[in-house]
């Protein structure tokens, strides 16, 4: 195959040339007379030429081509307009064919014509039939297969040897002609990186879909940005068979250019080694990762390897808000998601545009982005990003429901400013249209398989950017009034609070935005500062004997061990509670949310499983009895009641084997209940504070506020609940490991109903009668909060209710915006695209009259498909943003002749629904959600 290909590769430029001259008619004189019976055609005759016949390039007349084709309905017919062919069929051109009788032309009661669509071996075919209507004739059925026509059948032929082969050189040769390389006189060897990918029309392109001035952009910078989507895929794996391929496109589509690619991997493999030390004491080992995410991505990444395969799967970049591969912005992997790999794709993808603003959403940002800037510098020149580009990092909307609530409050792509309703988690989409090609592809040597899914998705972009006239419209409708729904909710919510703290909140959200080790106002405050005292103590303990000889039983140290073992028991009462919290019925998307939950969860069990074989072995019993082992297929089991087998778990017996292990979880234990009892008192003052904040500035606000400080109310008492249920299951597990311990002086029973209350009296309490309850006695700091402390509580609570409903309206109002800007981009780099076809036509000097000939066709026929998308999307657009009240302006620029409004009901033009406004908004209130004037879509 190698040899064959090479053989090939010298007549290049011979074979395009021939597929680009059919494009044209051949001879300038082909036009003007019919080939058959040499009949000169007027301006207003047609000809026609047949793609199937074996004469394919003789142009005939109508007469001719019907008399040729009488009994050849599936042949592919194309007519000439003056300037290039198009599609038409036998239908087309008048001819219809008659069913039954066996095969014989004449009926004496044909039914009328019937429309019948055809998957034939030529193609796609609408012909036009008679039915048989005798007496006593067969039905249509009968009539159709008959006529050797099977409906929803495919007809399977004997393969030939070279037909894999055949089919590549075929696909690839379309590739460059959609890409217009043909056109080119410097030749398909100039093809540049990533040219043959389809780009996407929506995506900012200075140059082509820009204003003039977009660098200057300061308030609206944020419509210039590329927003881009990592993510890996471990189903498009590749084995090794040992095939020496030859690589028909290297590097001209979405996969890098190989040799470069691994040139860097194997130059940088130590660099790439000691980058990824600082997980070393991650999920990407043996231990659970810190930042607490339960995907994939950071469970088993580094240690997904098959063996037999050379490719363990697939990393991707796209362009998040479009959906659309970008070029270069596919790789092999070949052990896991490494950065080094990811490192090289990603900077790939972006490497030819000089924007200033970069967003990339990628569901472990929160580690990958820890180094980014510096190692960027170690990339090649070539993909070394601008200085002058800034590059913002954020987690998936979805996958960050998966990590821990650091993660959730800091790195949550909905916190970024300027990205709109953006979701991040798009890039899951195109693996829907390419895990179906998996086994395929795992037979295929490197190239083919670079070469298929180059296809696979430049096809997918192709059908995504037909669909943006539906999608934006959509979109922008749902935006708009959503983006009133919660600058009304915003603009309500401030009445509660005065200027001054809402300025002071903005100007943290600012600094916040501007350098991220500044303090997070998404943030919430929490308490574990005994927890991570003892937790201190025990690593500085097991320091202190690693010193004196003692061999740790494994990598990962016992005190790490049991934190883990406590975060996993912690995890599954809160899938536990949301599964509980979930209705009789549930909606596929919830469903498929709790199997990934449970799946991930299961898989960080497995791997905890492994670090506890190595401190308490004797537990192996147990997980056999209950076939928990690496095997299991985690889908079918219920993760939040698989038995952890912590030493509190087990008989006494079982535990004295691991009697520091039990004792050390003991003192895990204590600090967690001393903790929960903390937490507990901590929200109780607060609750106080809020009450004491509502009684000074909301008094005779009415029902809205205190509809809001019901719901500020209800978010703290579930973390009461919350942190009561940890304690009674902590004070169980302590009665267990240590019954009698001096614990129980101070850490008793809890009765949520009898015993979570104060700081201070209750309703109906006398002064003189009133008892602190116990919990106000235990000795952990948090109950005796000074006032500044308590402040800084209430505030805390208050700010972050504050700033994510202010972040929710200004996402939805950046939307809006975004879309409009989208819409505006994709119809100018439409326009942009026709003209650059236009340019082309008489490009390529350097070939024969006959292939110049099929050059300006193609380059005619592509020049009006983006300009016909270009005006179908003005059209449709127009009447939604004018419905929608926004301007129409930027459309103005295009000679466009728009088709009238349909009428409505009994001739009423449609009009924009009157009350669009909310009836509830306060136009005259203290506080109203605004943004900067003259924004560059409004009238």
């Amino acid at each position: 195959n190698k040899d064959k290909l090479k053989d090939w590769l010298p007549f290049h430029e011979e074979f395009l040339h021939e597929l680009i001259r059919h494009e044209g008619p051949i001879s300038e004189h082909a036009g003007h007379a019919c080939g058959n019976c040499q009949t000169e055609v007027g301006s207003q005759d047609m000809l026609y030429r047949c793609k199937d016949c074996i004469d394919s390039t003789v142009m005939r007349c109508l007469d001719c081509v019907k008399m040729m084709h009488v009994n050849l309905p599936f042949h592919q017919l194309t007519r000439w307009t003056g300037v290039h062919f198009e599609k038409c069929g036998t239908g087309d051109i008048g001819l219809s064919y008659q069913l039954g009788h066996d095969g014989q032309v004449f009926c004496p009661k044909p039914t009328t014509i019937s429309k019948l669509l055809v998957f034939h071996t030529t193609g796609v075919c609408h012909i036009d039939i008679h039915y048989c209507d005798c007496v006593g004739g067969p039905d249509c059925v009968s009539q159709l297969l008959c006529s050797r026509l099977f409906p929803a059948t495919v007809e399977r032929t004997r393969t030939l040897n070279n037909l894999n082969t055949a089919v590549r050189l075929w696909r690839h040769l379309l590739s460059l002609k959609r890409a217009g390389r043909v056109h080119d006189p410097q030749g398909i060897l100039a093809t540049k990186p990533g040219e043959l990918m389809v780009e996407c029309p929506a995506c900012p392109h200075p140059g082509k879909n820009l204003p003039d001035d977009w660098a200057s952009a300061t308030t609206f910078a944020f419509l210039y940005t590329l927003y881009l989507a990592i993510n890996a895929n471990f189903k498009l794996k590749g084995k090794d068979r040992g095939l020496d391929d030859v690589e028909l496109a290297p590097g001209w589509g979405a996969f890098v250019e190989e040799l470069a690619y691994q040139g860097f991997i194997g130059s940088y493999l130590a660099v790439c080694l000691s980058y990824q030390s600082h997980l070393e004491s991650s999920a990407r080992s043996s231990q659970i990762d810190s930042c607490e995410s339960e995907h994939d991505a950071v469970v088993r990444a580094a240690v997904r390897r098959t063996p037999g395969y050379s490719v363990t799967g697939a990393g991707l970049v796209i362009c998040s808000r479009h959906c659309l591969i970008r070029p270069n912005g596919a790789g092999d992997l070949q052990k896991g998601e490494r950065y080094c790999n990811m490192d090289y794709i990603i900077f790939s993808a972006f490497m030819a545009l000089s924007l200033l603003r970069v967003v990339i959403t990628y569901d472990i940002a929160c580690q990958w982005s820890a180094n980014l800037h510096s190692w960027a510098e170690k990339l090649p020149t070539a993909l070394k990003p601008s200085s002058s580009t800034k590059i913002k990092t954020a987690i998936p909307s979805w996958h960050i429901n998966g990590h821990g609530k650091k993660c959730q409050e800091t790195m949550h792509v909905g916190y970024l400013d300027g990205v709109g309703r953006l979701c991040g988690d798009e890039v899951e989409q195109t693996w829907w249209s390419t895990n179906i090609l998996g086994t395929s592809i795992h037979e295929m040597s490197p190239a083919a398989r670079h070469e298929l899914m180059n296809h696979q998705w430049a096809a997918f972009n192709i059908i995504k950017i037909a669909g943006f006239r539906s999608h934006f419209a959509k979109n922008l409708i749902k935006a708009v009034e959503a983006e009133k729904t919660h600058a009304n909710f915003f603009d309500k919510l401030s009445l509660d609070y005065p200027k001054d703290i809402r300025e002071e909140w903005v100007m943290m959200v600012e600094v916040w935005q501007a350098d991220k080790t500044n303090p997070c106002p998404y943030e919430e405050i929490t308490y574990s500062a005994t927890f991570e005292e003892v937790r201190a103590r025990l690593a500085a303990e097991e320091k202190a004997r690693g010193k004196e000889g003692e061999i740790q039983e494994h990598k990962t140290s016992m005190s790490s061990f049991l934190v883990t073992g406590l975060e996993l028991e912690e995890k599954q009462r809160l899938l536990r509670e949301r599964i509980l919290a979930l209705p009789k019925k549930i909606t596929p998307k919830k469903d498929a949310d709790i199997t990934e939950k449970r799946i991930s969860l299961y898989r960080q069990i497995l791997i905890w499983r492994k670090v506890q074989l190595a401190y308490m072995p004797n537990v192996s019993e147990n997980l056999r009895d209950k076939a928990l082992e690496d095997g299991g297929d985690a889908e079918d089991v219920e993760a939040e009641n698989v038995r952890l087998w912590m030493p509190s778990a087990l008989r006494p017996d079982e535990r004295h084997a691991i009697n520091r292990i039990a004792s050390s979880e003991a003192k895990l234990w204590e600090a967690e209940a001393y903790d929960a009892i903390g937490e507990i008192c901590r929200i109780r003052q607060v609750i106080t504070g809020v009450t004491t904040f509502k009684r000074y500035n909301l008094a005779g606000e009415g029902n809205h506020a205190n509809t809001k400080m019901r719901t500020l109310y209800n978010s703290l008492q579930l973390k009461i609940d919350r942190a009561a249920k940890r304690y009674i299951d902590t004070r169980k597990a302590l009665q267990i490991l240590d019954p009698t311990g001096t614990w129980r002086e101070e850490l008793k029973e809890l009765i949520p109903k009898e015993h979570i209350k104060g700081p201070n009296r209750e309703d109906g309490d006398s002064h003189g009668n009133y008892v602190p309850t116990w919990i106000w006695l235990v000795q952990t700091g948090a109950q005796n909060l000074t006032k500044t402390e308590l402040e800084e509580s209430v505030d805390n609570n208050l700010r972050v209710e504050w700033c994510r409903a202010r972040a929710r309206a200004l996402r939805w109002r950046e939307e809006v915006q975004l879309l409009q800007e989208e819409m505006r981009r994709t119809v100018a780099h439409l326009f942009w695209k026709a003209t650059w076809w236009d340019n082309q036509s008489g490009a390529n000097v350097l070939v024969p009259d006959d292939i110049l000939l099929g050059l300006k066709a193609d380059a005619s026929k592509q020049a009006l498909y983006c300009r016909n998308l270009a005006k179908s999307s003005l059209v449709s657009w127009k009447p939604v943003l004018t419905k929608l009240k926004l301007s129409t302006k930027w459309m103005d620029q295009w000679d466009i002749t728009y088709p009238p409004p349909k009428n409505k009901g009994k001739g009423k033009q449609p009009q924009a629904d009157s009350n669009d406004s909310d009836d509830e908004s306060d136009s005259g209130s203290e506080y109203t959600f605004s943004f900067p004037p003259n924004l560059p879509f409004e009238d």
